[in-house]
């Protein structure tokens, strides 16, 4: 923290003259003055000089400090002296050294700094009307679904759209389409008891078709025992089973596996040859065959 000058300076005689001048200073120059705050080894120097008697007495201390830290301007701006008004209080040093005391600081009046007036605010352009957005396009959820699972029929196709366009979200419309009761009726035998499916939908038509191009390669109708399928999917039984069964009725197990296995390729292509229908040598083709050990 930077010190008083004046606290610097003792209270003895000698120092009279120093300490008048300090006061003027601090009282007529505050500005100076502070700046004398910040140099501490300066002020004690002054009383360094007077103390040892071998350098300037407080009267040429004084002197000093009036012309190089007061200076001309200073004191012309402060008291309203002109420049041989100072010149002649400087020359007085000669009678005893400048003296400030009978100078009065004059209060010059400022002229009221007048504010140049705020511009206006510019002018903020006019709203601009968003453009009109443009309505989304219908989507036809109908048609999107009959295109993705062509082997839906359409009463399942309109629950599976309307579901797509409540939710938004094509999962979660397959899932309400599968909980809907008309899914059983199209998909007899693909739901287990507790709920879960046992294929896929178009595993469940695949499978379908593999049973159907059996029965055909043994010469007989499948649609007499369309109505048997549903117990076939329900126990589980594979096309390969079932040929395997109907092989062991017929005796002849050849044709029967070369057709189910094709049954393992995609749903478009079941089969890379179709067999035409055949009578196993010394089989009956009649509706009235007792094929219920099949199932």
């Amino acid at each position: 923290m930077a010190a008083d000058p004046l606290s610097l300076i003792p209270s003895g005689p000698e120092y009279a003259t120093l300490r008048a001048v300090l006061a003027i200073l601090k009282r007529d120059f505050p500005d100076k003055y502070a700046g004398l705050a910040n140099q501490e080894s300066r002020v004690q120097g002054w009383v360094d000089e007077i103390d040892s008697g071998t350098g300037r007495d407080a009267d040429q201390i004084r002197d000093d400090i009036v012309q190089h830290i007061i200076t001309a301007e200073g004191a012309k701006r402060v008291y309203g002296l002109t420049q041989e008004e100072f010149e002649l209080l400087v020359l007085g040093k000669n009678e005893g050294g400048i003296d400030l005391s009978e100078q009065t600081p004059i209060v010059v009046e400022e002229e009221p700094v007048v504010e140049p007036p705020e511009p206006p605010p510019p002018e903020e352009p006019p709203e601009e009307e968003p453009p009109e957005e443009e309505p989304p396009e219908e989507i036809d959820f109908e048609r999107k679904v009959a295109e993705l699972y062509p082997w839906l029929p359409p009463e399942l196709v309109k629950v599976f759209a309307d579901a797509w366009a409540d939710t938004g979200d094509q999962q979660q419309a397959l899932a309400r389409m599968r909980a809907d009761p008309l899914y059983d009726k199209f998909f007899p035998g693909n739901r287990r008891e507790d709920g879960s499916l046992r294929m896929t939908e178009a595993e469940w038509f695949s499978t379908r078709e593999a049973y159907r191009r059996l029965f055909i390669e043994f010469g007989l109708n499948p649609d007499l025992f369309e109505s048997r399928f549903q117990e076939l999917m329900e126990g589980s039984v594979s096309p390969n089973e079932l040929a395997g069964r109907l092989g062991s009725e017929d005796g002849s197990t050849s044709s029967t596996q070369a057709a189910a296995a094709t049954t393992t390729n995609s749903e478009t292509t079941l089969f890379s040859t179709s067999s035409q229908p055949r009578v196993p040598n010394g089989f009956t083709v009649s509706p009235r065959r007792n094929l219920s050990s099949w199932f």
